[in-house]
Parts: structure tokens; C-alpha cells; sequence
């Protein structure tokens, strides 16, 4: 029996969002890119660029990189006469470097010219050029990054450079950009037709950019306090669901729980990977803005609160 099927009131689960970090990160970042549906890759060029060690800082090969990769698919779009599909994902290397691999829709002979063009747009390193075999390519999922330099972050347990995980730009304009991409598409990539939207008439209103504010360390210390409040009835329907944050990781959270179970103010959910609690078991453990949302879920559930381990 799963919790799903052996636990009514309310539930707690640790969130965790889509990432290129970790396994299960991938596997829900691949889960939203099929959704929005693959082409068929095979035949389709499948092209490297990196920069070798030592020219620059990796932060400045990253700088450059980015704007040079813009550059790139300008210089091939304009060779070919035409648009087409494209998608890079960015990896680092274990020395810290940065390269590119992307994927773009010309299933045409490659002129020879074409070589020497790839690497004179390019400019910054070594350039290799493939042709995929198969319809599906498994490598677009995997980390961006295997060990860099042997190192694994203490705080985050990512392994990246700390420039890539503290990762901030002030912008001309002053505004300040953290983060950095790791995937991006274009020229119709995708298969699927997104979702009409229903326009509601209004008044015009001037153009607004958005900025990731966070750096990747930031957003991941978030995410690790971050959970998700579920209620299901007796139907077994879930009727209300809400992100709220702890005060400390939810894997510490679990841990006050563990304890509450050894002290006699917890116990176990036969069947299920997990635990019961009291909500003043674990309230204060809550931050401030959040206890009046997990407060009000239970009391269709008498205060009891199940935390899931997984």
C-alpha cells in the first residue's frame, strides 16, 4: 500500500523543483521538455563548443561563450538562407570550463566549407561536429556536470564551481541578473502547439522584463526548505494543496520528527513511508508566515499531520 492509498487529512512532502543537478532533478526537467514535445533528432547536426583552459577565467569563458553562441546561430541562419529549429544545453567540464552542445535542424549534406565556417564563427576553441543516429537523444538529460575539479559544494551538495553557483551580474541599466541558463531552444524546437490563452481586453501597459533575482545557490537553499501541504479525503481527492517553507531543511524537519517518534509524540503509518504527527509537534519548526495555512489544513484532520520520507 503507497501513501497515496493508505493515508487520508493532511500530508507533507518535501518539494523539489526541476533541475540540471541531480538525478531526480533531470528526470523532472525531461518530464517538462517531452511534454512540450521532441522533434525527430536523427540526422539532425550535432555540434560541441568549448573553450580550452587557461585563455580566461572560467566566469569570463562563460561571458563569452554565451554572447559568441548568439553570434553563432546568427552566422548558420544566415548561411543556410533560412530558419531552423535549435537547442543548446550548457555542461561544465571537470576543469571548470563551460561548453555548449547543440543540436541544430540541417539534415542536409555539410559542405565542406561548413567545417572551417563553424569554427571561424565560433573563435573561442575546438569544435566538433556530428550527425545524430537516433530519433530520440538520451544525453540532452543528463547533469551539467559530472565532479568539477573533484569537488562537490558542502552547502548545496552540487557539484559546481562556487562563481557558477553564486553566479551575479549587474546589467547596464542597473538591474541585477543571477543565475544562469542551462537550456534553451528556438525556431519551433518544440512540437506542440502550446495552449490558447483567452485574451482579456484592457489597458496597454509598458513592457516589463523579468530578472532571476536569485543565484543558484539562494534558490536551492530555498527549495530545501520548501515543502508542500496536501489534504485528501476520505474519497481519496485531493482538496487542498499549499507550498510552505521551514525554518530549516525539510530533511531536518524529518529528523525533529524521527525524534517526536522515539520520545511517543509520533508514530509510524503502517503501510506507508512516513510518519504521524501532532501540528504542535512540528509547528514551530514552520516559518511565521506559514502556520496559519497549516493550521487552518487541519482542522478537517483533528491536527494530525502525515510527513512523507520521500
Amino acid at each position: 500500500m503507497s501513501e497515496r492509498e493508505g493515508f487520508t487529512g493532511v500530508q507533507v512532502r518535501s518539494y523539489y523543483g526541476a533541475n540540471w543537478f541531480t538525478d531526480r532533478g533531470v528526470r523532472e526537467k525531461r518530464r517538462l521538455i517531452e511534454q512540450k514535445g521532441l522533434p525527430n533528432l536523427k540526422r539532425c547536426l550535432f555540434v560541441t563548443l568549448t573553450i580550452p583552459e587557461g585563455v580566461c577565467s572560467p566566469r569570463k569563458a562563460y561571458e563569452t561563450g554565451k554572447e559568441r553562441l548568439r553570434r553563432f546561430l546568427g552566422a548558420f541562419r544566415k548561411a543556410i538562407g533560412r530558419e531552423f529549429a535549435w537547442a543548446w544545453k550548457l555542461e561544465f567540464q571537470e576543469n571548470g570550463y563551460p561548453h555548449w552542445h547543440v543540436i541544430l535542424d540541417y539534415r542536409q549534406h555539410i559542405p565542406p566549407e561548413f567545417l572551417y565556417l563553424f569554427e571561424k564563427w565560433w573563435g573561442l576553441g575546438r569544435v566538433n561536429v556530428e550527425r545524430l543516429k537516433y530519433e530520440t537523444f538520451s544525453y540532452l538529460f543528463k547533469y551539467v556536470s559530472k565532479s568539477v575539479a573533484g569537488d562537490v559544494d558542502p552547502e548545496t551538495g552540487i557539484p559546481l564551481p562556487d562563481w557558477v553557483l553564486d553566479y551575479r551580474k549587474t546589467l547596464k541599466d542597473g538591474r541585477v541578473s543571477a543565475g544562469i541558463r542551462f537550456w534553451q531552444t528556438g525556431g519551433g524546437f518544440y512540437t506542440q502547439e502550446p495552449e490558447p490563452v483567452e485574451q482579456v481586453a484592457k489597458d496597454p501597459e509598458p513592457q516589463r522584463t523579468c530578472r532571476v533575482q536569485y543565484t543558484i545557490r539562494q534558490r536551492w537553499s530555498m527549495w530545501m526548505r520548501k515543502a508542500t501541504i496536501f489534504i485528501k479525503n476520505a474519497e481519496g481527492r485531493y482538496t487542498f494543496s499549499r507550498q510552505v517553507y521551514f525554518k530549516q531543511p525539510f530533511c531536518e524537519v524529518i529528523s525533529q520528527v524521527v525524534q517526536a517518534l522515539l520520545n511517543g509524540k509520533a508514530t509510524a503509518v503502517p503501510g506507508c513511508n512516513g510518519w504521524s504527527c501532532r501540528l504542535s509537534t512540528i509547528k514551530e519548526l514552520l516559518c511565521q508566515t506559514n502556520q496559519m495555512d497549516l493550521s487552518a489544513a487541519c482542522l478537517s484532520s483533528r491536527g494530525m499531520v502525515y510527513f512523507s520520507a520521500d
